[in-house]
């Protein structure tokens, strides 16, 4: 592959810019030609390991950024608001036609940016011990492979945690089986227990009760069906009705501050470069690839059913690569694959006082960890 060749007055005017908008803008400005945004980021990696000093990136576009109750920070987010596509009057001149449709296509392009990208930031309540996230996702409730039984009392275990230990969630997506009858994944369709509209009713029932402790609600690739298929999204609705961060397939970044530390999680729900022979890979190259501009401590993945930590040292910085499994262990796919679905809510714990982070892949021992690690660090303060 030929190397990505900057030229000098390329670096100069990027090692001036605090963020890709800024850079494209400047860019344009100055007649120089605008890159793609992974290849800027790449080249300011490849800048500071030279030792170039660069200024910390600030989100130029705005993203869609919650409190730790879920509540927009930032105003400027397109939500729903019409592209503006239309038809072409009869009588209307073809430039000025053109131009309207440039603008609305900018629009458009706007609101995909600022879908993808999103930033969540979390203050913790209580900065005087250390602080428990469950990830879990792939509850694929309507399949006829789940453990039902199972799944409800670990979400009322979570729940009981989240009371009484301060802990909170992030779900990880595909809360819906929501198979179709059109498409690679027809065969799932005749494994449903319950249609779609049964399912989703089964959703809100189970996840209502856990609103007030999501820090963000991902969707996954059988939640975008509906969206995908037919304009609307049923987990962004639900997410909005009850208040919950709601985060598209393209994922987020979690800005954690909890006493004096600050921490930062990659999210999606899945990620390419996924390798039988290394399951680690696709977390590997989600963590260098994700666009942000910092190192994450954590990155998270779901989707493939299959549980899996790995715990490496990464320029620099000891980093948690994480894949949750699922409670949909009896199914068809997956055994035509050679696949071994397993459950494995993922407990990451986060200390205050120093920069330490302990993971667990099973949800009784992670609790009994973070009643532990509470209760140690409490005796020595």
């Amino acid at each position: 592959m030929a190397k990505d060749v900057w030229s000098l007055a390329e670096e100069q005017l990027l090692i001036g810019c605090t963020s890709f908008d800024v850079y494209v803008a400047k860019a344009h400005a100055a007649g120089l030609p605008t890159r793609p945004r992974q290849s800027v980021i790449n080249h300011r990696h490849e800048l500071k390991s030279k030792g170039v000093q660069l200024p910390e990136w600030k989100r130029g576009t705005p993203a869609r950024e919650y409190t730790p109750t879920g509540e927009i920070v930032d105003q400027d987010d397109p939500g729903d608001e019409p592209f503006g596509f239309r038809a072409r009057d009869e009588d209307e001149d073809v430039r000025d036609y053109w131009e309207a449709q440039k603008r609305a296509l900018a629009a458009h392009q706007r609101r995909l940016e600022r879908k993808s990208n999103r930033i969540i930031r979390h203050t913790t309540d209580d900065p005087e011990q250390p602080f428990g996230i469950f990830f879990f996702g792939d509850t694929h409730l309507g399949s006829s492979g789940i453990l039902a039984d199972r799944m409800e009392q670990e979400f009322e275990l979570m729940r009981q945690a989240c009371e009484t230990l301060g802990a909170r969630m992030v779900f990880m997506g595909d809360a819906i089986e929501n198979s179709k009858i059109h498409g690679k994944a027809a065969p799932a369709t005749y494994e449903q227990a319950f249609g779609p509209a049964t399912q989703i009713d089964i959703a809100e029932l189970l996840f209502s009760p856990l609103a007030p402790y999501f820090i963000a609600f991902l969707e996954g690739n059988h939640d975008s069906r509906d969206a995908a298929q037919g304009g609307i999204g049923w987990l962004h609705q639900f997410a909005k009705r009850i208040g919950v961060p709601y985060v598209s397939e393209a994922g987020c970044s979690i800005h954690l501050t909890h006493g004096f530390q600050r921490y930062l999680i990659f999210a999606r729900h899945d990620w390419r470069g996924k390798s039988q022979i290394n399951k680690s890979n696709s977390l590997r190259r989600f963590w260098q690839e994700y666009p942000d501009w910092e190192n994450a401590d954590v990155g998270v993945l779901a989707h493939l059913h299959e549980p899996l930590y790995e715990s490496v040292q990464q320029r620099g910085q000891r980093v948690h690569w994480i894949r949750t499994g699922s409670l949909k262990v009896h199914d068809a796919y997956a055994a035509r694959g050679g696949f071994t679905p397993e459950p494995g809510t993922a407990t990451v714990i986060f200390w205050p006082n120093e920069r330490r982070i302990k993971v667990e892949l099973d949800l009784e021992e992670g609790i009994a960890a973070l009643e532990d690690a509470q209760r140690r660090y409490t005796r020595v303060a």
